[in-house]
């Protein structure tokens, strides 16, 4: 099974995904880890305008809307920086979602 060694968030964020795709537009996973600087023992960022707290989930629908999609399990707890995120795309009149599971999705997009 290609799922195993997945937490259960990357799980959710799969099934998201995959129904995503098939059934609402355009959607990717967002790599928003930096890259990993072996000498200094951390990640750094590419540059200024990188930004950490992106969601996990960034897509358009069918008709051009674009979506943020935070994934997290049912004891998952956003950090002050996907706070300050949202925060931001709300303040912009952007779609921001956070979701704990696939069936909460479809629900936010209207179905099941």
């Amino acid at each position: 099974d290609h799922r195993v060694g997945l937490s259960r968030e990357q799980e959710i964020e799969r099934e998201c995904l995959i129904w995503l795709n098939k059934e609402v537009g355009f959607f990717w996973k967002n790599a928003s880890v930096g890259i990993y600087d072996q000498a200094a023992g951390s990640y750094r960022k590419g540059n200024v305008f990188q930004i950490n707290g992106v969601s996990d989930i960034i897509g358009l629908d069918q008709c051009g809307n674009v979506y943020f999609i935070e994934v997290k399990t049912n004891t998952g707890v956003q950090s002050l920086v996907q706070l300050a995120f949202e925060k931001q795309i709300k303040k912009h009149k952007g779609n921001y979602i956070l979701v704990r599971s696939l069936e909460e999705l479809k629900r936010e997009f209207g179905g099941e």
